[in-house]
């Protein structure tokens, strides 16, 4: 069966070129009938610096990898490194149990990884918007304008006919009060 991975990209890099590291290291360190179904998250580390760093669920079918904004401080070999460790505990190993292996970082996933080197790891291309000025900036502006006028108008409705059902709740119970109360 085919292992579907779902990848949620929050850095700087491409999502395409963070999917071949996951998928290489999911078939090199994975059975094939362990784990049809996994949800991957890129994120950055804290600091600017650093290397990669992640956590997962044991037993689980999610993981986080982290890797620097900095792409002079992100090492390939490391980030497929960090891959398999997490990997390891999806299927079920805890840290006691990774002392050899796949699942060990060190000099053995130095050798086991070293096709990390190979694979691309650019950043997004930035898009930037044309920038409107002028008539067109100022039209832009009105039409912005006038939507939040009428989002407020409907608002202020809204309120105004719940302001009324309260009134009219709170003179209700007033004069029920009166009334006992005599």
């Amino acid at each position: 069966m085919r292992r579907r991975i779902k990848i949620t990209n929050n850095t700087v890099y491409q999502t395409r070129h963070l999917r071949a590291f996951i998928t290489r290291v999911a078939k090199q360190v994975l059975d094939d009938d362990k784990k049809h179904y996994l949800s991957v998250t890129i994120d950055h580390t804290r600091g600017r610096a650093g290397g990669s760093s992640g956590r997962a669920g044991i037993n689980g079918n999610w993981l986080t990898v982290r890797l620097s904004k900095d792409p002079k401080y992100v090492s390939k070999v490391d980030f497929a490194s960090v891959i398999a460790h997490e990997l390891g505990h999806v299927i079920g190993l805890r840290h006691h149990q990774m002392h050899n292996g796949w699942w060990s970082r060190g000099e053995f996933n130095s050798k086991m990884f070293s096709w990390a080197e190979d694979l691309p790891l650019e950043l997004q291309p930035v898009h930037h918007k044309p920038r409107v000025v002028g008539l067109e900036r100022s039209k832009s502006q009105l039409e912005h304008a006038q939507k939040k006028v009428k989002e407020w108008e409907s608002k202020i409705k809204r309120n105004q006919t719940s302001l009324k059902t309260w009134k009219r709740k709170a003179n209700y119970y007033t004069n029920r009060i009166k009334k006992l109360n005599q």
